[in-house]
């Protein structure tokens, strides 16, 4: 085991192992009023017990959101392997393109 770097890493929330984050959005392209939904999935091998958790999303102003469903999806019998996934439905409230903020882990 070797100790944590020092001073930690900008955004180090504690997370240790070997992790996996995914973003994806369905549809990549939408109209006023109709939905979209983000998936974050963060997977892998660590310290999931310690509380390991999926990064915070900015979401602009010019988007309604529904309220985000979390799923955790672990192999039997192991605390260390697994995912996490939260699904967030946005609704575009006027016409225009849009970008939004990288997400970090």
């Amino acid at each position: 085991v070797r100790p944590l770097p020092q001073p930690a890493p900008a955004g180090f929330t504690g997370a240790v192992g070997q992790f996996t984050l995914e973003s994806k959005l369905v549809p990549a392209e939408a109209r006023t009023g109709e939905p979209v939904t983000w998936t974050l999935t963060l997977s892998g091998t660590g310290n999931w017990p310690a509380g390991v958790t999926l990064p915070a999303r900015a979401v602009p102003a010019s988007l309604r959101t529904l309220q985000p469903k979390q799923q955790r999806h672990f192999e039997e019998g192991s605390l260390f392997t697994g995912a996490v996934s939260e699904d967030i439905v946005l609704i575009p409230t006027q016409p225009g393109a849009l970008q939004l903020e990288p997400v970090r882990f």
